[in-house]
């Protein structure tokens, strides 16, 4: 697997190849052997807002807080130790653990709270009487977010504003992380004008994002939207 070494930050190879977790009695344990032969993959994209998005994903029973969906990874090993497996077992019986990993999306070694979702425990290979390790690993595990527990908890607006047309849209309203559907646009009218496109605008009064009616998003903040028109 090609590796993209981060020597500004003083990242090696290693550092990008090894995941440490801490739990199950055990500080900042290292999993290492991710070779070419294993993989290291996100099974969901976390760097956009606008994406679709599976209930599976929603992680609810820690403090009866609904995080959301969130960030997860995976891991997976073509082969592992004796040992490593038997602390990785160990370890996925927490209820939590804390995750510290390179996320090759951001470019940046991360630690977050994160709960197990599920393991592919593959087949122990013995040599004799003897276990020495089992292939096809596959670690999957899934952020909680509860920094985010406030966040999560608060309601947002979407709000429509006709941008010199006339007419009225109610507002509508949803948690972080929901997937809502834009309004197409037949409240507001402006003669000789059909509405294009749902903007926002940034601090400097400019627009910055731009949607199509009834596109499907997922909403992160309060969204004040305007009306770009064009002409029919």
């Amino acid at each position: 697997m090609g590796v993209i070494v981060d020597y500004q930050n003083k990242l090696t190879a290693e550092d990008l190849d090894t995941i440490y977790i801490t739990g199950g009695g055990f500080v900042r344990r290292a999993f290492k052997g991710v070779s070419r032969d294993s993989s290291w993959g996100w099974e969901e994209p976390v760097w956009s807002g606008e994406l679709t998005r599976s209930k599976d994903f929603i992680l609810t029973n820690i403090e009866d807080v609904d995080f959301g969906l969130v960030a997860r990874c995976e891991i997976s090993y073509k082969y592992m130790n004796i040992q490593d497996y038997i602390d990785l077992m160990k370890i996925s019986k927490e209820r939590v653990v804390t995750v510290d990993y390179f996320n090759r999306e951001t470019g940046q070694r991360v630690s977050q709270e994160m709960a197990f979702t599920g393991n592919e425990l593959g087949k122990l290979h013995a040599y004799g009487t003897e276990y020495l390790g089992t292939f096809d690993i596959k670690i999957k595990l899934v952020a909680t977010n509860r920094e985010k527990a406030d966040l999560i908890k608060t309601t947002f607006t979407i709000s429509y504003n006709a941008n010199g047309g006339s007419g009225s849209i109610s507002s509508a309203t949803a948690k972080w992380s929901d997937n809502v559907t834009l309004s197409s646009g037949s409240g507001f009218t402006k003669s000789g004008y059909h509405i294009a496109y749902w903007a926002t605008k940034n601090t400097s009064g400019n627009y910055d994002a731009y949607y199509t009616p009834e596109q499907h998003i997922t909403v992160w903040r309060n969204l004040p939207l305007y009306a770009i028109w064009e002409a029919n």
